[in-house]
């Protein structure tokens, strides 16, 4: 038998692969943030201890006004910078992503198509619209709101 000596009581209730560390959001990240049924562009502007809960508010340049939210840590999928990308490998073709629809503040379920160049991603988002050739178009996004979580 492989009994393993370390604390299987406290792990026991989720897999191991599950418990990842808290590393907390740092205030001004930008991050897709999981609001009723959509994830939105938002920055985080404080985390809240006692709530365990992230202050978010709507990055929407467009908007009026700044909607702010409180969400949980897993409602939150903290979008890559510019730095990051620079020293990770390019998302392969066929990747499932949430990506930002341009002109848009929100992120929709999409393919990698291509590699469009250092900085930008072609993809397919589920939902568009099939062109002339029964294909869905390929919409160029910055890499930068291209969200690789599990969603």
């Amino acid at each position: 038998s492989s009994s393993s000596s370390s604390s299987a009581a406290s792990t026991a209730d989720e897999p191991p692969a599950k418990k990842k560390r808290h590393v907390q959001i740092p205030e001004g990240r930008l991050v897709a943030a999981k609001v009723k049924d959509n994830y939105i562009l938002a920055r985080i502007t404080k985390y809240v201890k006692r709530k365990k809960a992230y202050r978010v508010e709507d990055a929407d340049e467009m908007a009026r006004e700044r909607v702010s939210f409180e969400l949980s840590q897993d409602q939150l999928i903290v979008l890559p910078t510019e730095e990051e990308l620079a020293s990770r490998k390019a998302l392969p073709k066929g990747a499932r992503v949430l990506a930002r629809f341009p002109k848009t503040s929100t992120f929709y379920p999409a393919t990698i198509a291509k590699r469009a160049d250092k900085n930008k991603y072609g993809v397919r988002f589920d939902d568009d619209e099939k062109g002339p050739d029964g294909n869905i178009r390929v919409v160029k996004v910055n890499a930068t709101e291209v969200a690789i979580e599990s969603f």
